[in-house]
This record gives C-alpha cells, sequence and structure tokens, in this order.
C-alpha cells in the first residue's frame, strides 16, 4: 500500500505485486478508507488468475491485513497468507478439535513460543520488500 499525495488530503493505493514486482492487482481509496477494504478487490483479481491456472502459493501483508476474515478467505482459496499479526491478538481454536483453525492462529502461537524474529523468519516475511520497492518507484515518478 502506499500513498499519493493530492490536493486536499491522499489517495490510497494498495497494490498485490509477483515475486518479480509486476503489478497483479490495484486498489485506489480516499485517505479514510482502511487497508482492508482494498482487500475484496484484490481476491477478485487473485480469483480470476487463479481461473487462468496462475499459480498464487502466498500472499504477504502487514498488519492492517490481519484479520480472521482475510485468513479465512485465503485458505479457501489455498493461498497462505504470510501477514504479520498483532502481538495482542487472540487464537481462535475450532470447536470442533484442538487443532488451529487459521494460519493466523499458527503464526500467533510461533510469534508467542519463537518471538517476530523467528516467525519472520522462518516464513521469509521479509519478501514484503519487493511491494514496498514498487510502491518506492511510482511514489519517485509522481515525486514524492
Amino acid at each position: 500500500k502506499g500513498k499519493i499525495k493530492v490536493r486536499h488530503g491522499y489517495v490510497k493505493v494498495s497494490f498485490v505485486v509477483d515475486r518479480n514486482g509486476l503489478i497483479l492487482s490495484v486498489g485506489f481509496g480516499n485517505s479514510n478508507v482502511h487497508d482492508v477494504e482494498f482487500f475484496d478487490r484484490h481476491l477478485q483479481d487473485l480469483r480470476i488468475l487463479k481461473q487462468n491456472k496462475v499459480k498464487i502459493k502466498a500472499l504477504y501483508g502487514d498488519g492492517a491485513y490481519d484479520s480472521f476474515r482475510i485468513f479465512r478467505l485465503l485458505q479457501e482459496m489455498k493461498i497462505k497468507g504470510i501477514i504479520r499479526v498483532r502481538k495482542n491478538g487472540r487464537i481462535n481454536y475450532s470447536k470442533k478439535d484442538d487443532h488451529l483453525y487459521t494460519d493466523r492462529d499458527v503464526y500467533l502461537k510461533e510469534m508467542k513460543e519463537n518471538g517476530y524474529a523467528g516467525w519472520s523468519k522462518k516464513h521469509r516475511y521479509g519478501k514484503r520488500w519487493i511491494v514496498e520497492s514498487v510502491i518506492s518507484v511510482l511514489k519517485r515518478m509522481n515525486n514524492e
């Protein structure tokens, strides 16, 4: 996600890029739009890509995308959501058994056991730099 300054406030921009920095999905909104609201647009684009046999193994996102709903939707699409979860997040155990319900729950448990650095290294969360680089290039092109 990024912000492009306009006359009054900002236009928020949210991207999904592939491992090479190619933009797969883009969403625009006012400065008061929460980042998670972009997800439905991105999800629609990812579904189209998957229908066209594009392999999408993982989606990396910052903490703004930490929600039970997003993790569940990604899991249904068989996409691993590698999203930083909130430190005060709670584990949502399935009522059927003691298995953890989503990747989010697994991440919370791992972070409590190994800390953020251990979780980040294990799941290669540092790959988020790819989308941050794309945002940086676009901002420089707009003299931001």
